[in-house]
């Protein structure tokens, strides 16, 4: 529930139902300005206070665009926080992302925010060191420190009195020293301490050790190494000397002090000059501060830092935009004395000889490039195979009035077949209207303006001349121009209204055929042998058909053979079915009827029919009757006969799949004209492998520029580095930095909503979000993680929902696009364009060789030969192979254990699954790649090839070997329909005794498959746990209160299974559950399936002055249902619950209930 304006704060005051101590925390807030100049820490007193304040604070709509969080100790309350949720709350306080911090006195000292502007004491200080901590924490210039008294509390009053007296009484002591002991403490520290003049920052002998063991601490590690520093003392004449061991990743590694009287001060001593050295090599800051390093700081790595903590992540999606194709766009529209196009003719081959297809043309302005306008693809359909090609035929003039020609059809197939010609009206009357009756101009778009037209057959185009097929062109404008005519009369008041009437007749409507070889359409008379294949258009209905054949034998007197179950038992003719349902009269019922293939919505024929259909061919019951194709008969004169063949209209279900793979490739050609890359080649055929390369060549682009760029950072902060540059997060940033995703089609094809020029929508979306632009802005209000939200459905302006690493996925596989296309240069190129720092330089190569010899560790000689004679190969500088082998780890392991896990390797004396070795070893082999890589200057073939025999042979996914456990759940997961589920029985001697889980082949195991008892009429598997088997399933438990069932008598003949016995049921929070789910496993029934329903109970508000509008609490009931096998289900509902979890302990109370009502359990609860 959120807090809105119109809440009355005085009312609840007054009700009691919030202090006015938070009322007047409420109004100061609101005080505030920006959301990003604010940075607020509330302290008080208690964990359970900064948590409650938090979520209410969170609920206020007038203080809502300030991001609220608390932050307390890890000690044992229930509402503490872990260490790790610490630092990042922490860490979203320091960077801007939270602006109100409410804590506890854990933040009173210790931390450093420069930006803190408020600092807020809701719960008065108890001593004068929190007081003075807790206002030191606001940091910037101009900042408050408030403190929150209760009008007219004395004894709060005289508190803060107190503690500020005894503040002003410690200052004038430390004021009003004597000059000598001011001049001899100053003298102390002058020499034993060091200063920075800049800020006044000083460390001593004293707080030397504790700085020292915190940069320690801060050091980039893992788990398997240490950053504690060393003290090793030399025994001096009097005195000792201390020598200091940092780290290997360190700025230095050792340093010896001064020699002082006892061992602790030659410690003070020596970390005193460690500190002093680490401040002038920058390890610690102008605060005498370890310098933690951030990489968005780096030059060139980039890191979002305004962006949500969501983004890049499956859960968070975004509303974002399409990018409109610049090469589709025209404006011969508006030229009134024609224009130049370039054409690209589509030619269609089936694999079925007999099967032919119409060529066409693809007309438009811009030029394609050739690896765009020159493609061929393959088009699956049912039952036959169609390639198709692509191939540019230069530049084509049309006159204004061809173009006008070429519009009409347009116009009139592509509504014809994937649209509506004829529509009802919206007026009262509700009478039918012709969709081109008027000026069609709103039916064409400048940023989708081109024409597909129809090629003459059998005609050779190579000579430079391309045949469209006028004839049949100029035909569909003849039938646009005849219904206009039809439809304004039947619009008109004329005698003739509602009558079909032919243009070529005009003698009474009685009259005889002049021949019986001539049939009568509604704008012409054709002979009756040249009527096959050829395509018609239904004036009534604006449907377009094709002619398989004239039916002799029927005539429109002959009784109508379609909607029977409307007619009833009456029987009606051709010629009154159309008079009553369209009023239309026909002239001449005794001609004989055409029967006529019925025109179907486009498919995406990109799916591969013939393969999904040999897999499915083993799970099909029965016979598979094919689909009968869908014929018609219609008289006719209610035809209008286009001079169009069957071939162009087969052709004509091919363009939508057709032109949206071309228009997939001019948007890579486009993207690719903004990138300016040197690949050409999009015959690549999965995404998601792009991605996998170009995560790959990332990473190691990255790694390299970093590597060579930063010759004296350590490994961990390259890794840190690394890192930030590689992130979802990043690459989301950089992604939506260059639009990318707008070029991101992440949603299947929808054919029946692919819309030519010309054409009228008939599936339209409508747009939700409210924006009329193409283009969505990157605002927090578009993003959202309600999984009801559909990924991928495109609304009507181009707007669709996008998962969040959609976008990062993709920028890798452009970047294994490039890599695949060009080479690693190419790569590189695209991740300049994106921002991403990768330049690799020889001359930094020679540069990071010779700082590698900066490194005190130099190992054996015969270390490195040893090495050299198992890789095959000699390192030309032998300084790059210690750098890059993360020294701290080869003084600890030696080379020795690389060298035997390298020479087993080769010798296949060992079986690489079952090593157990530890990650340092697999860090040293990492290593020796990289330390290959810098000797051969940055050539991969060599570490391919002095590696491949190491790895070989390579994993391939057919010669995979999982684990035999994990082998064995997939088959059981794989049988049937609910499946089986698996026993492992292991003997407690084996289980107890570790050596023998060593080696899995000695390791004898009972395995069982039971059958998972489902439910006969549920298509749903039932979600269930694997039982074990083991001893304390044998006996009592004591945990659930179930005892052991009595053992049937071995004489009897007739023996049923035992009722179990529940001696208690646990009534606390998931204990009903816990016994109701022991008992299905025992029985080995489905465990039950729980469903809740949600509701506001107002009983508790009725009775209370001023929350009679409140909507009430949260109530939640739930229903259970419990399949017992033979038995059927079983279903209960429990009482209402204030949570969802306590009203499924209800419902499982109720069913044990009623399981021991109906003779399944015993439940024996001690008196």
């Amino acid at each position: 529930m959120i807090l809105d304006a119109e809440f009355d704060y005085s009312k609840a005051v007054d009700l009691g139902y919030i202090s006015p101590k938070l009322h007047e925390l409420i109004k100061l807030f609101q005080t505030f300005g920006e959301s990003s100049q604010v940075l607020c820490l509330i302290f008080v007193e208690r964990i359970i206070t900064a948590k409650v304040i938090e979520r209410f604070v969170k609920k206020v709509s007038q203080i809502s665009h300030f991001t609220v969080s608390y932050l307390t100790g890890n000690n044992t309350s229930v509402d503490a926080l872990a260490p790790k949720r610490q630092k990042e709350i922490l860490d979203s306080f320091r960077s801007g992302k939270v602006n109100l911090l409410f804590t506890t006195d854990v933040l009173e000292e210790g931390i450093h925010v420069p930006n803190c502007s408020c600092v807020i004491r809701f719960d008065l200080p108890k001593t004068v060191c929190s007081y003075v901590q807790s206002r030191g924490r606001s940091r910037q210039a101009n900042s408050q420190f408030i403190l929150m008294l209760e009008r007219g509390n004395l004894k709060q009053r005289n508190q803060l009195f107190d503690i500020i007296r005894s503040e002003r009484s410690m200052t004038d002591a430390a004021i009003n020293k004597d000059h000598e002991s001011n001049l001899r403490a100053f003298t102390v520290e002058k020499t034993n301490a060091y200063h920075v003049d800049s800020t006044g920052a000083s460390v001593t002998l004293d707080s030397s050790v504790t700085l020292i063991n915190k940069y320690c601490e801060k050091l980039p590690r893992d788990k398997y190494s240490c950053t504690k520093p060393t003290f090793e003392f030399l025994p001096m004449e009097g005195c000792y000397q201390c020598k200091l061991i940092l780290p290997p990743n360190a700025a230095f590694q050792t340093i010896i002090g001064p020699s002082g009287k006892d061992v602790r001060l030659a410690r003070n001593l020596v970390c005193l000059e460690a500190c002093k050295k680490l401040h002038q090599m920058g390890a610690l800051n102008e605060h005498l501060v370890p310098s933690i390093e951030d990489p968005s700081e780096a030059d060139h790595i980039v890191k979002n830092k305004d962006s949500s903590s969501g983004a890049g992540t499956t859960k968070r999606k975004e509303l974002h935009g399409t990018t409109s194709i610049r090469s589709l766009c025209g404006t011969w529209d508006d030229k009134l004395d024609g224009a130049k196009f370039h054409a690209y003719k589509f030619e269609f081959t089936c694999n079925i000889v007999s099967e032919i297809y119409s060529g066409f043309v693809l007309l438009m302005e811009s030029k394609l490039d050739d690896d765009v306008g020159n493609i061929e693809l393959d088009l699956y359909l049912v039952s036959k195979t169609v390639k198709a090609s692509v191939s540019s035929c230069g530049q084509v003039d049309l006159d204004a009035e061809q173009m006008m020609k070429a519009k009409c059809f347009h116009e009139l197939f592509f509504n014809g077949l994937f649209g509506k010609l004829v529509l009802r009206s919206k007026s009262a009357k509700g009478e039918w209207e012709f969709l081109l009756q008027k000026d069609t101009k709103l039916l064409w778009s400048p940023k989708n303006l081109y024409l597909l037209l129809p090629l003459e057959k059998f005609r050779d185009i190579s000579k430079g001349s391309l045949q469209i097929h006028w004839s049949g062109i100029n035909s569909c404008a003849s039938a646009i121009e005849f219904l206009r005519r039809k439809f304004s009369l039947v619009a008109g008041d004329g005698a003739d209204k509602g009558k079909i009437t032919s243009p070529c007749d005009t003698s009474s409507s009685h009259m005889e055929y002049e021949s019986a070889h001539e049939i009568h359409f509604a704008n012409c008379v054709v002979n009756i042998n040249n009527l096959k294949n050829m395509v018609v258009l239904a004036i009534h209905t604006g449907k377009i058909y094709c002619i398989i054949e004239v039916v002799t034998s029927l005539s429109a007197e002959s009784p109508f053979d379609g909607n029977n179950e409307k007619s009833g038992a009456e029987c009606i003719t051709f010629s009154n079915y159309f008079n009553k349902r369209y009023g239309i009269t026909l002239r001449h019922p005794g001609q004989p009827l055409l029967r006529l293939k019925q025109s179907h919505n486009p498919h995406n024929l990109f799916l591969n029919f013939h393969e999904e259909d040999a897999g499915d061919k083993s799970s099909q019951i029965g016979p598979v009757n094919p689909k009968m194709p869908a014929h018609v008969h219609m008289p006719p004169e209610l035809l209008c006969l286009l001079n169009v063949k069957r071939d162009v209209l087969k052709s004509m279900y091919l363009l939508p799949s057709m032109m949206y793979r071309i228009e997939s490739f001019m948007l890579s050609s486009q993207l690719r004209e903004e990138i300016n890359g040197e690949t050409s080649s999009f015959n690549i055929s999965s995404s998601l492998r792009l991605e996998l390369l170009g995560d790959s060549i990332l990473k190691y682009a990255v790694s390299c520029h970093l590597f060579l760029k930063y010759p004296k950072k350590h490994e961990g902060q390259l890794s840190a580095r690394r890192q930030s540059a590689v992130r979802n997060s990043t690459l989301h940033k950089l992604g939506t930095d260059r639009k990318l995703q707008g070029y991101i089609r992440d949603s299947a094809f929808e054919p029946r909503r692919w819309v030519a020029p010309g054409q009228r929508s008939i599936h339209p979306v409508s747009c939700d979000c409210g924006l009329e632009t193409l283009e969505v802005p990157l605002d927090v209000k578009f993003h959202t993680e309600d999984p009801k939200v559909v990924v991928g459905k495109l609304c009507d302006r181009g707007h669709r929902w996008m998962c969040s690493k959609t976008i990062a996925d993709c920028v890798e596989a452009l970047i294994g696009a490039y890599y695949v296309g060009g080479g690693l240069v190419a790569s590189l190129h695209v991740m300049k364009w994106l921002g991403i720092d990768s330049e690799l330089e020889p001359s930094m190569v020679d540069e990071a060789i010779t700082a590698a010899s900066l490194h005190t560790y130099m190992p054996k000689v015969n270390e490195i030969a040893s090495l050299e004679r198992k890789l095959d190969m000699n390192f030309l500088s032998r300084d790059s192979y210690w750098r890059q082998s993360h020294i701290c780890l080869g003084q600890n392991l030696g080379l020795a254990s690389v060298m035997r896990v390298i020479s087993e390797s080769e010798n296949n004396t060992i079986s690489l699954p079952s090593i157990r070795a530890p990650k340092a070893l697999g860090d040293l082999v990492e290593s020796i790649a990289g330390a290959i890589l810098i000797d051969t200057k940055l050539n991969l073939d060599e570490v391919w090839k002095v590696f491949n025999p190491l790895l070989s042979p390579i994993v391939t996914p057919d010669k995979l070997e999982l684990p035999p456990l994990r082998e064995l759940n997939q088959l059981c997961d794989s049988l049937g329909n609910g499946g089986f589920h698996m026993v492992v029985a292991c003997p407690r001697e084996k289980r107890d005794n570790p050596d023998h889980i060593s080696d899995s082949s000695h390791l004898k195991r009972d395995f069982s498959l039971l059958p998972c008892q489902t439910e006969e009429h549920s298509s749903e598997p039932v979600a269930r746990k694997r039982p074990k088997l083991d001893e304390a399933n044998l006996t009592a438990n004591t945990s659930t209160g179930f005892l052991p069932p009595k053992d049937c008598s071995s004489e009897a003949t007739d023996c049923s299974p035992s009722i179990p016995v529940i001696t208690s049921i646990n009534m606390k929070k998931g204990g009903p559950r816990t016994t109701l789910y022991e008992l299905c496993k025992r029985l080995q029934w489905p465990l039950p399936a729980f469903d809740s329903t949600e509701y506001k109970d107002r009983t508790l508000f009725e009775s209370c002055e001023g929350l009679e509008g409140s909507k009430g609490q949260n109530c939640f009931v739930a229903k259970i249902t419990l399949c017992i096998p033979n038995d059927g289900d079983i279903k209960c509902q429990g009482d209402a619950r204030s949570d969802k979890k306590s009203s499924y302990d209800s419902a499982a109370v109720e069913m044990l209930y009623e399981l021991q009502r109906l003779g399944k359990l015993e439940i024996n609860v001690p008196q």
